[in-house]
Order: structure tokens, then sequence, then C-alpha cells
């Protein structure tokens, strides 16, 4: 995960996500969260800050993904 400054897409900081495999879905942004879904099933919860971000929940799904979440009022599908 890269995260770099809107204004010049300077670099600010990386973090890695560990057994993630290849991400092919969309990343979803709620607050000063991140969702994102690794092709492998898994799902991360990543806190991000202004010099690290932080992965405060994995969920193994146990089944491959291939697309992007949708959200939808307080649910995500």
């Amino acid at each position: 995960l890269s995260v770099g400054k809107l204004e010049d897409g300077s670099l600010l900081y990386k973090t890695r996500l560990p057994d993630s495999g290849t991400i092919w879905s969309t990343p979803i942004i709620v607050g000063k969260h991140l969702i994102v879904f690794g092709e492998g099933g898994k799902a991360f919860v990543v806190k991000l800050g202004e010099k690290e971000a932080n992965i405060v929940a994995t969920n193994d799904l146990g089944e491959t993904i291939l697309g992007s979440p949708a959200e939808s009022g307080n649910a995500l599908y």
C-alpha cells in the first residue's frame, strides 16, 4: 500500500498488507480507514495516518475475490 500527497504525488509512506496476494478490487475509504480485498480472500481494514498506516482488522473470507465491493448506506456488499 503506497500513500502519496494529493498536491504533487510525492510518496508519504508504504505499508505492506501481509498475505494479501494480488489486489484486483478498488479500495474503499470510510472516514480515516481504507478497506481493501486481496484476490486470495483476505479483507483488510487499514487506519490511514499522516505518517503511517496501521492494519486494524484482517478477515479471511475463504473465497477468491476478483470484484470490487459496493457500499450502500451502512452496508458493504
